[in-house]
């Protein structure tokens, strides 16, 4: 029986990461661990946590890392064989980790199961999980879960992203790699929803959105992918930024994706065939979504 990990990436949410934390000892065995990455929070998260859970794993980074590193942090330390990923104000279903584990256990070129994230305020789920068993386009970074080895084969993060389409930038390192991803929707992370422009209310996050997917088109995918793809998503970014009125956060992406460009040449390219893959899978589920 595979080692299971949880990893929790927190910053400023004491009361929700405690909920997070309880749904998840229930479910551990004693060879099993429970990994709580701290991104610098100024409340009392850590000394909550070393209180009330002794048998946490708890790590604070000196800053404010962002999603992508803060991750990296947890998987940097995990010993197991594969670590669900949670997000701090989630919280896991009964028997999410048992599910997990029999997936892997049953599959040994399984490298991710992406679970279903649910609503408690509705009990309906996210549109974008797949029928049980299918491949799907992507996922949510604190609604999956990884082989250690896979990640150890293909790589972690981007660090540099901090926000936004760091799962697209392994997802399709993913795909162009010989592990395979499956769909588990009766694995289920239960989160609020979140509505309208959330933490993006002032536009502070679409620098990342727009910034982040160009480096994803630029790093990994081929010529002439990369070209088609770049014009077609700057277009697609400044009819955002228009309406969104976000123009200064396009511009200020654009001009460091362009700075970015001799670098390009240090992160591996994907094949053409698997960019093919993935947009067939993307728009097969945007079909989906509306039949």
């Amino acid at each position: 029986m595979s080692k299971a990990a949880v990893g929790i990436l927190t910053f400023n949410r004491s009361i929700e990461v405690q909920r997070a934390i309880d749904s998840v000892l229930p479910q551990m065995g004693e060879q099993d661990e429970l990994i709580v990455a701290d991104n610098n929070s100024s409340d009392n998260t850590e000394e909550v946590i070393k209180k009330n859970y002794p048998q946490v794993r708890y790590i604070k980074n000196t800053s404010n890392l962002g999603g992508p590193a803060g991750r990296n942090e947890i998987f940097k330390i995990c010993k197991s064989d594969f670590i669900i990923n949670l997000d701090d104000d989630g919280w896991l279903e009964e028997d999410a980790v048992e599910k997990v584990r029999e997936a892997f256990d049953s599959d040994p070129a399984l490298g991710v199961v992406v679970f279903r994230q649910r609503y408690p305020e509705s009990g309906s789920g996210a549109r974008q999980f797949e029928q049980a068993g299918r491949e799907p386009a992507h996922f949510y970074e604190g609604v999956c879960a990884f082989r250690m080895e896979m990640l150890a084969d293909v790589g972690l993060y981007p660090n540099d992203f901090f926000q936004y389409h760091e799962a697209l930038d392994l997802g399709i390192r993913i795909l162009d790699s010989k592990w395979k991803m499956i769909s588990r929707p009766d694995v289920v992370m239960w989160h609020p929803k979140v509505g309208g422009g959330g933490a993006n209310e002032d536009g502070r996050w679409d620098y990342y959105k727009f910034r982040n997917y160009l480096y994803v088109v630029i790093r990994r995918f081929p010529f002439p992918e990369n070209i088609i793809f770049f014009l077609r998503k700057l277009g697609l970014y400044l009819f955002y930024a228009l309406k969104h009125k976000t123009l200064h956060k396009y511009f200020a992406a654009l001009r460091d994706v362009l700075k970015a460009l001799p670098s390009c040449r240090e992160y591996g390219k994907v094949s053409r065939q698997t960019v093919r893959r993935y947009y067939k899978v993307m728009k097969r589920v945007e079909r989906e979504m509306f039949d």
